[in-house]
């Protein structure tokens, strides 16, 4: 909600041509979003959801790189649900300027609210669970904050002759840049575990795997 607050704020301010987006990005996100034009650079945007079954194709393809099969198991649990978020800045070209390519900011949060001990056990090589006769129910949360930097390549198609409606076509690739891995066993940090699995998802997994990349379409309105 802020970016979006400053973002109509540079708009109030700027001879610039404001819009709304939404759409999807295949396979791995729905989305709303909000740009504006500034001569031949469009500055965008956009946040969108994580969920079946975009969870099940983006992990398919993760373990189809090469990642692997005990982290996809690990992951799928956060890979349930998720916020996408993205900045972009595109360079608009061609005719009527319906060409744009640029890059783009990715953060994205994943959570998981029950991740099965055994799995973090098998990754990490350490027992979550403590020793001793009395060994209440426990509840392990995990949660991953992942950050990309990209390029997005795409053409704009205009319905109608006063121009306010267009449908986006985009192709856009993206490469983890660095995650931040946090476990909570009944609701409390845990450090020790915490530092183990977010070295080896980074190191295993997202460093060299660590790629998104897709289809677009997406519905534009001008204002």
């Amino acid at each position: 909600m802020i970016l979006l607050s400053l973002l109509g704020s540079v708009i109030s301010v700027a001879n610039a041509n404001p819009s709304l987006m939404i759409g999807t990005d295949v396979p791995y996100q729905v989305n709303l979003g909000a740009a504006y034009d500034a001569g031949p650079v469009r500055f965008s945007f956009r946040s969108g959801i994580l969920a079946g079954p975009y969870s099940t194709l983006t992990l398919s393809i993760v373990e189809m790189l090469g990642t692997d099969e005990v982290y996809i198991n690990l992951l799928e649990a956060s890979y349930q649900f998720g916020s996408m978020n993205s900045l972009g800045t595109q360079y608009m070209f061609g005719q009527k300027k319906r060409w744009q390519i640029g890059t783009e900011f990715r953060f994205d949060y994943l959570f998981a609210s029950e991740t099965p001990e055994e799995l973090i056990d098998a990754v990490t090589g350490e027992s979550s669970t403590p020793s001793g006769p009395f060994i209440a129910e426990r509840n392990i949360e995990m949660s991953l904050m992942m950050y990309a930097i990209g390029l997005r390549f795409g053409r704009e198609f205009v319905v109608g002759k006063d121009e306010h409606h267009s449908f986006l076509i985009e192709f856009s690739l993206f490469k983890h840049f660095s995650t931040v891995t946090r476990l909570n066993i009944n609701g409390e940090y845990a450090e020790r575990l915490t530092d183990s699995l977010d070295t080896l998802l980074w190191e295993e997994v997202f460093l060299p795997y660590g790629y998104l990349g897709g289809v677009g379409l997406n519905y534009k309105y001008t204002f």
